[in-house]
């Protein structure tokens, strides 16, 4: 009886491992499926922390910043010089610890070359034991909107002003002084 016993339990030692190592294979495999999708996205990829420490950045994300990966991870010493207004960074910081996520906020950066550009950004704030203020991390996303910004200043422009002459049309007279008589009315 003994004997069938510590056979059982060897079959179900054999089984619990078994079953392990079958788990930690699937995470494994899924660790790496998504590794390569984050590696290989066109849609640039950062982890920082709240005080502006980058812990990570695909290789798009750097591409754009006109980094390599490795470079970018070395070079970039806080977050916050890529940021083309510092206050930016402030006001995108201060609504992700108030809110726990930000959605879809453009924003310019620069560039190592020191141009500008457009970027939207996704980011949210999670706890992680490894790393930033109180045990947080910055994980998000930011794609070059750049275009699409040129574009709809482009068309505003076009709206408000004379092909010809370059000159303010009635809509950009209007828009003018719509402004001017809400600053006035503000000031006195």
């Amino acid at each position: 009886r003994t004997r069938d016993e510590f056979s059982f339990l060897n079959r179900r030692f054999n089984q619990v491992t078994n079953e392990a190592r079958i788990s930690e294979e699937r995470k494994l495999a899924q660790e790496r499926t998504f590794r390569f999708l984050i590696e290989q996205a066109p849609v640039g990829f950062f982890k920082t922390t709240p005080e502006g420490k980058l812990l990570y950045m695909n290789p798009h994300c750097a591409a754009m910043l006109g980094y390599d990966q490795s470079e970018a991870l070395q070079a970039i010493a806080s977050v916050r010089e890529l940021y083309d207004d510092g206050a930016d960074r402030d006001r995108f910081l201060q609504d992700l610890l108030a809110h726990g996520e930000v959605r879809n906020r453009k924003m310019r950066f620069v560039k190592r070359s020191g141009e500008t550009f457009w970027i939207s950004m996704t980011a949210h704030i999670r706890e992680d034991n490894t790393a930033g203020e109180a045990g947080k991390i910055i994980e998000g996303f930011l794609i070059d909107v750049t275009d699409d910004v040129e574009e709809r200043d482009s068309l505003a422009r076009m709206a408000e002003s004379d092909p010809l002459t370059g000159a303010a049309n009635r809509r950009g007279f209007d828009t003018v002084a719509e402004a001017v008589a809400k600053r006035a009315h503000a000031t006195g």
